[in-house]
This record gives C-alpha cells, sequence and structure tokens, in this order.
C-alpha cells in the first residue's frame, strides 16, 4: 500500500522510522519545489539514495579518497551505460575498489542525502511499495542511529545556511604559509580545493569528507580568514536551467508523478519550443495520462522534423493500437523496427498481429525482439498465450515461470501458471498458485473463483465455502458459485441455507434447471 503525504503531515524521520518499523520495502521519494530525491528500502534497513543533479557522488568520493582512480570511475560509468547495472556492483565486480570502502563510502552517501532532504522544510512524500532489484544490494543502513547522527548535523547545517556561505559563492584562498602548516591534515585536504576558480558546491563535490564536514571546515576558514568569498556565480544561463528541468522532469516520470513531469517538461518547452528531449518526454507523460490526442500532435510533429528516430514513430504506433488503428499502428512499428536499435518496435509488432489472431508471425516477431534485448519480458508473457492456444502447455509453464523469476510479484502470473497447472492435472501446484496470487492481491476475484471451484471438485467443502462466501459477500457471485454454495450447505446438512442458495441462482438464471430439481428435491 502506498503511503504519501506532506511534511506538515508528518516529518521525515517520522516517516523513515514508520518504513523502518514496518520492515516495508521500496521506495520513498521526496520532493520539494526543484528538489528531489528518494531512499530505497529493504525488509525496514535503507539501502540505497539518490539526490536528482548529484553526480554520481559515490564514485566521486573514492576517487577523492584515492580509493580508485579517475580512469577506473571513467571505465565504471561506461559499463553502466551499457548494462544498466548499479555503479556499486560493478567497482565490486571489477575490482576497481574493496567492498569494505566500498560500504563505508555508500553510508555515508545515504546519511548525505538524508541530511540534504531533512533541511526542506515544505516537502512531500510517496512510498510505493517494490520488491524488483531491491533484495540484493550491498550495504543496509538501520535508520535509527543514522536519523539521530543526521538530526544533530541538521541543526548545526541550518545555522550554516544563515550565513553569508552560500554553496554557489567562490573561494579564494588567503592564508600564509604559516597559517597552512598548522592546519591538520583533513583541513589541509579541504584548503587544497581551494583555488579562487571552485563554488563551494564544486569543493563539496571534489572533497573526500561528506557534505557536512566539508561545509563546516570552509566555514571554519572563512571565520579564521584563511579564504574569502569574492563573488557569487552568475545567475544559471538557458541551457543549465534546461538541464535542470529536464533531469527533475525525468525524476518525476519515473517515479509517476505525472503532473509535476509534465510541468517540468512544458517549463522547458517554454524556454525552448524546439527541445526534442522536453517535447518527446512531454509525449511520454500524456501517454502514461491516457492523453492520446495531445501525445499523438506531438509525435507527429516530432516525425515531421527528425523522420529517422525510431523512438518517436513507435510510441505513435502505440498510441494508434489504444485506439484500436492496427495497421496504422503496424505501419509505424514496421518503419521503427528498420532502424533496429531496439527491440521494442518489434515486440509491438508482435503484439498487434497477436491480437489480429496471426500467432505464427506473432511467435516470429517475439523471437527475435528477444534476439535483438533478451533482458525483454513481454515477449515472454506473448509466447506463453501462443502456447496455450496452441496446446503446447509444457512450452507455456516454462515462459511463466521464466518471467517469475525476474518480476516474482505480480498476482495475474501465478493466476495463469495456476489455470494451465490445473488444466495439466496438477492440482497442488495450482492451490500453490491460485493462494500466492491472492497472498499478493488479496481482493483478485478470479484465482478466488478458481480456487474455490478446486476446492469443491476435490470434496474440500469447508475450504470452497469460504472461498465462495468471500466472492458473495464482495456482490460479485454468479448463478453457478450460488448454486454450488446451495450444494455445500445441502451436504452440510444445513438445508435452509442451501435453498436460500438456490433461490439466489434463479434470480440470476430463472431457467436453471439444477437449482429448480435442488428445490423440488428438498420439498419447497
Amino acid at each position: 500500500m502506498a503511503i504519501k503525504g506532506s511534511f506538515k503531515e508528518a516529518s521525515l524521520p517520522d516517516v523513515i522510522q514508520l518504513l523502518s518499523m514496518g520492515l516495508k520495502t521500496g521506495i520513498l521519494t521526496v520532493t520539494e519545489k526543484e528538489h528531489f530525491g528518494s531512499i530505497t528500502f529493504f525488509k525496514g534497513n535503507i539501502v540505497d539514495s539518490y539526490l536528482i543533479n548529484r553526480k554520481n557522488r559515490i564514485g566521486e568520493l573514492l576517487v577523492a579518497s584515492g580509493e580508485m582512480t579517475e580512469e577506473q570511475l571513467s571505465g565504471a560509468l561506461e559499463m553502466q551505460k551499457r548494462t544498466g547495472e548499479k555503479i556499486g556492483k560493478i567497482l565490486l565486480k571489477e575490482k576497481f575498489v574493496r567492498e569494505d570502502s566500498l560500504i563505508k563510502y555508500l553510508r555515508r552517501q545515504i546519511k548525505e542525502t538524508i541530511i540534504t532532504m531533512m533541511t526542506w522544510e515544505n516537502g512531500y512524500f510517496n512510498f510505493e511499495p517494490r520488491f524488483a532489484d531491491v533484495d540484493d544490494e550491498i550495504v543496509a543502513v538501520n535508520p535509527a542511529s543514522l536519523l539521530l547522527e543526521s538530526a544533530r548535523h541538521v541543526d548545526e547545517l541550518l545555522v550554516f545556511s544563515l550565513d553569508i556561505l552560500r554553496e554557489s559563492s567562490i573561494l579564494k584562498p588567503t592564508a600564509s604559509h604559516d597559517d597552512i602548516l598548522s592546519l591538520n591534515e583533513k583541513d589541509r585536504k579541504v584548503y587544497s580545493l581551494i583555488d579562487g576558480e571552485k563554488t563551494l558546491e564544486v569543493i563539496i563535490e571534489f572533497s573526500p569528507f561528506d557534505t557536512f564536514e566539508t561545509k563546516e571546515i570552509v566555514s571554519s576558514f572563512v571565520q579564521r580568514g584563511f579564504c574569502s568569498i569574492i563573488e557569487r556565480i552568475a545567475a544559471l544561463g538557458i541551457d543549465e536551467k534546461i538541464t535542470e528541468h529536464l533531469n527533475l522532469g525525468i525524476a518525476f516520470l519515473k517515479t509517476q508523478l505525472y503532473d509535476e513531469a509534465e510541468r517540468e517538461f512544458k517549463h522547458i518547452i517554454k524556454l525552448n519550443p524546439k527541445d526534442n528531449e522536453a517535447r518527446f518526454y512531454l509525449s511520454v507523460t500524456l501517454i502514461k495520462t491516457k492523453n492520446y490526442k495531445e501525445a499523438e500532435e506531438l509525435l507527429r510533429k516530432l516525425i515531421k522534423e527528425n523522420p529517422d528516430v525510431p523512438m518517436y514513430m513507435n510510441n505513435l504506433g502505440y498510441i494508434l493500437s489504444v485506439k484500436d488503428r492496427t495497421d496504422e499502428a503496424l505501419e509505424f512499428f514496421k518503419q521503427a523496427s528498420k532502424m533496429k536499435s531496439s527491440g521494442i518496435p518489434i515486440l509491438n509488432m508482435a503484439i498487434i498481429l497477436f491480437k489480429k489472431g496471426d500467432l505464427n508471425a506473432s511467435k516470429d516477431y517475439l523471437e527475435k525482439a528477444l534476439k535483438i534485448d533478451d533482458k525483454l519480458i513481454l515477449p515472454h508473457f506473448f509466447l506463453a498465450l501462443i502456447n496455450v492456444l496452441s496446446g503446447n502447455l509444457k512450452n507455456a509453464i516454462s515462459e511463466i515461470k521464466y518471467i517469475m523469476k525476474k518480476e516474482p510479484d505480480i498476482p495475474v502470473l501465478y493466476y495463469n501458471l495456476g489455470v494451465i497447472t490445473e488444466n495439466v492435472g496438477n492440482f497442488e501446484e495450482a492451490e500453490e498458485n491460485y493462494k500466492k496470487a491472492l497472498d499478493l492481491a488479496p481482493n483478485y476475484i478470479e484465482p478466488r473463483i478458481r480456487l474455490g471451484e478446486l476446492y469443491y471438485r476435490k470434496g474440500v467443502y469447508t475450504s470452497a465455502q469460504k472461498s465462495f462466501k468471500m466472492i458473495t459477500d464482495a456482490g460479485l457471485g454468479n448463478a453457478e458459485i450460488f448454486l454450488k454454495m446451495g450444494n455445500i450447505y445441502y451436504k452440510m446438512g444445513q438445508k435452509v441455507r442451501a435453498l436460500e442458495q438456490w433461490k439466489k441462482t434463479l434470480e440470476i438464471d430463472p431457467q436453471n434447471e439444477i437449482a429448480k430439481r435442488n428445490i423440488e428435491m428438498v420439498g419447497e
């Protein structure tokens, strides 16, 4: 269940404690005006953190501290672009850094993120339970001790924020040779970064110490006359503003804050009406909110101006398929697939062909999509459906189980696997899958019905009655369910209740001969 609200209703420490005590797994996103960040939880512990527009802080910390080289970081970032893998795992896999060093600096990054967020006074929070890619993190931090430490730092950090020193301040070194010799090793490392050109923000980026420690040290330099503030950086130029709004909009889009994402992308378009990235991401946002008409108009303009971008054609094809204009959609998917930069257009062609009933052609395109990108999940789902329709239930089961390994918390997969395994006579596995689907989604009616019918056929009438009653109590009972409920009550010797259920059957299906005979048999 999602948890959302504003800091006026609950403070960030209270929200973090609530998630920790509830042993929650998922992602907490926090926003305040142009600020955006997230904290990832696994079973109540904090395992990752993120701040918008912060560069790869963990990599920079490791380079600045001498734990790894800039060349190693650049190589790891290139690998991350290709694979999408988290930077920490790449660093360990390539043996660029020791695990204990990585854990130390990951903990520091998490602390910095929370300290920064705790200074946001008018923010909003949203927690979404998620399970994929969360259970194999490198570090797990207990929030209790972290919150105490962060609260102390925040109090002092807020005092610094009232001072003349700002992150946009440019600092000039003014200490004498003797002054520099009097500094301890930690202070000397920070002082070496002050050169009359770097802002405090840049100094923090290159400092081997966390944000709070660095600000504290630099503030002491200003107070002792070891450096001076020579100017403030000019207001952001148009390009910098666009980059800032784009990063923020993408972050909002990824966390399903669509109104906020739309606002950011439209702001960019006001600054630069021809910005292709902003217009494309705006079209994606409009698709997410089902504003298909505006999204289609935007994509057609983009395609007219940029006819060789497959993403534009693919997304327009998707909109047309939603509108049941399948022939037009198929044409755009074909054009996009010719560029062979992604398996998505080919996958979408396969889906269109599946809907048209051309299973063989659909299967061919699904397999082509997987050859281009074997990380795609949806082709396996449609291959499972094709195998079911073709009678190849064994292959269908294999495809669904493959998806489950990648995405273990999708209720419909367990329901579909339950139906298939029941059809091949594996009733115990079918029962387990229906139960798993209901564990993940207690209000999911279809597995509840199948489970009740399975118990009914096996003669486990108490369990069948319990399942059917939950369905009828929700107002979703049909003639078949009421008929079977009546039969169960009759077998239990409860004739009055049996008659009630059979009469309800006739209210829905007046021609039901079995219900009529049962009522006549009981004597009414």
